[in-house]
């Protein structure tokens, strides 16, 4: 475990928080996260968060919503800018290198955020997302405008479908990259498989029912990335 200072706290309308910390000594790539460990009433609690920010920022940039008690929560949430927490070293899979690929990124919710590191590092994908709010969208997709899509679950697949189109008319193999919680994650994957796309096509973190965060399956965090494919899911 290492040392590692809040430095940003900021609050988006929806109840999504931004937390940056301070944690020169490590390195990650896109896809990584870390363990935040606090005493909650009197007993060590721990939690993983996917890292956001690009591994070349300097800053461990980590997001959370908090919509329901919990305790853990909170205290972290309690933390003022300068106060310090136990971190854990990065880990978890990598997206790999996608340079060159077609993608389509594919979010529900706060899962979008374990997409914005590779956001920050590739210049062209299309990148869909599926929210009640917009404020979460607007902050992800900063200037990122020409081909980012906020839709509702109803226009969901009709505008995916559409995206498809384009890349199939023009003879090209996208690959999807899908975020979001688990039941979210099997709908878009059955959907595709429906398509004709295979596992090779599709990146995703809620396939196959491993635990990667240390949520149960069934009752993940809401980070977005408690699952992930297992070898033959």
């Amino acid at each position: 475990m290492y040392q590692a200072k809040l430095i940003k706290k900021e609050r988006l309308k929806d109840q999504t928080w931004i937390l940056d910390f301070s944690c020169p000594w490590l390195t990650w790539t896109p896809g990584q996260h870390v363990d935040l460990n606090l005493q909650v009433e009197n007993k060590n609690m721990s939690k993983a968060f996917t890292i956001i920010s690009s591994p070349t920022s300097g800053v461990i940039r980590l997001i959370t919503r908090h919509k329901q008690s919990s305790s853990y929560k909170e205290k972290l949430l309690s933390l003022a800018p300068s106060e310090w927490l136990t971190m854990s070293l990065p880990y978890g899979h990598t997206y790999g290198d996608l340079e060159g690929d077609k993608l389509v990124f594919i979010s529900s919710g706060v899962g979008a955020a374990g997409l914005w590191p590779l956001m920050e590092t590739l210049e062209t994908y299309d990148w869909i997302h599926v929210d009640r709010s917009s404020h979460l969208f607007d902050f992800l997709r900063g200037d990122r405008r020409k081909r980012a899509s906020l839709v509702n679950r109803h226009s969901l697949y009709r505008h995916l479908d559409q995206v498809i189109q384009v890349y199939l008319l023009k003879s090209e193999d996208p690959k999807f990259l899908v975020c979001g919680s688990q039941t979210f994650v099997g709908d878009i994957y059955g959907h595709l498989m429906d398509m004709g796309f295979s596992d090779e096509d599709m990146i995703t973190e809620g396939k196959g029912f491993q635990s990667l965060c240390g949520c149960h399956p069934d009752r993940g965090c809401g980070c977005g990335r408690n699952l992930m494919p297992m070898s033959g899911a």
